[in-house]
């Protein structure tokens, strides 16, 4: 073989040998599948929206505010004309410290009961208080009970609810809750609190609140009278007076016509001080033994003694409820009473 024909072989050998795998570029790698997301399945009666819930609107809280010169003027001629001195209803009506309480006034238009209220009554810790109250002062309960036919346990009941023994704070001065609730048949008056109660219940008639605040207007006059009476009788400024927001006042939450008439001066003191134990506990057993409390009694009269004490189904089912838990309730109640009294 020729040089030329060597040379030719070769190159041809060297051609072959550097030529690519393939004949063309490899095609680039497939992508990656797109990732599906699965679908949530669909049952055929799809679920009802969840309902929102909605709280009732809260009662504005109107803050106390003078009384307007003179406002009081009617009220302090009217107790003047039933026998008050006017030098002491003046004194203490234009007293400049003397606020009008319109949210006082709320309350007492607004019924504050409910089952819910009461439950706290219920618990452990409040029971394990009322032994200890019970048992502490088991001498002035005694005494209680054989002048009065009350069981202890009841007695007991009423000062638990009522102020947890006294413990409760009284902020609210009775002299102002009584006057602005005198006020009450105002048109003002009863606009503002129209207002306050249609925005918790679209119902609610300005005819219905004007017809109530009416009722309540008679009624804290003649707590009013009373205070200044009460205020004399025990040797109080009517303005130092404090109870709750519906004008009670001590341990067992009388109102000034009860405190005068069945309160007991069970210390011999002199005076009737329902802020000291004795008083109060025995006071307590007077009421309910002049309202029909009676060892014989039949269990509907028991529990119109104490609807008399608080005109509440719900406080009453409490006050069993507490005194039937400490042991001394009638046999034949039930747990929780269900008190139908109109």
């Amino acid at each position: 073989m020729g040089l030329r024909q060597r040379l030719a072989v070769l190159l041809t050998l060297g051609c072959v040998a550097a030529a690519p795998l393939y004949a063309a570029d490899p095609p680039p790698p497939p992508p990656p599948p797109p990732v599906v997301k699965a679908h949530p399945v669909v049952s055929a009666t799809p679920k009802a929206p969840r309902r929102k819930h909605t709280r009732r609107p809260k009662q504005k809280r109107l803050p106390p505010r003078p009384f307007a010169q003179g406002e009081l003027s009617p009220v302090i001629q009217n107790l003047v004309q039933d026998g008050l001195r006017r030098e002491v209803v003046t004194a203490a009506l234009e007293d400049p410290r003397l606020r009008k309480s319109p949210f006082s006034l709320s309350l007492n238009i607004v019924y504050q009961g409910g089952d819910h209220r009461y439950r706290q009554f219920y618990n452990k810790s409040a029971l394990r208080l009322a032994e200890s109250f019970k048992k502490q002062h088991a001498d002035i309960l005694a005494q209680a009970e054989a002048r009065y036919q009350v069981p202890s346990d009841v007695i007991v009941a009423v000062l638990l609810v009522e102020t947890r023994f006294g413990t409760f704070p009284m902020r609210h001065r009775a002299l102002e809750v009584f006057s602005t609730m005198a006020l009450a048949r105002q048109e003002a008056m009863i606009d503002e609190q129209y207002q306050q109660l249609y925005r918790r219940s679209k119902t609610v008639t300005r005819e219905q609140v004007a017809e109530r605040m009416g009722r309540k207007a008679d009624w804290a006059y003649q707590e009013l009278f009373y205070l200044f009476v009460l205020a004399e009788k025990t040797g109080q400024n009517p303005y130092d007076m404090k109870g709750s927001y519906a004008g009670a006042l001590g341990m067992p939450q009388f109102l000034p016509s009860s405190y005068l008439r069945w309160g007991v001066d069970a210390d011999q003191d002199g005076r009737v001080d329902l802020n000291t134990l004795p008083d109060a506990v025995l006071s307590v057993g007077n009421y309910l033994h002049q309202h029909g409390w009676k060892p014989n009694a039949e269990l509907p009269e028991l529990e119109k003694a104490v609807w008399a004490y608080n005109n509440s189904t719900s406080y009453v089912n409490a006050i069993f409820q507490v005194s039937r838990r400490m042991g001394r309730v009638p046999s034949s109640s039930p747990p929780i009473l269900t008190l139908t009294i109109p």
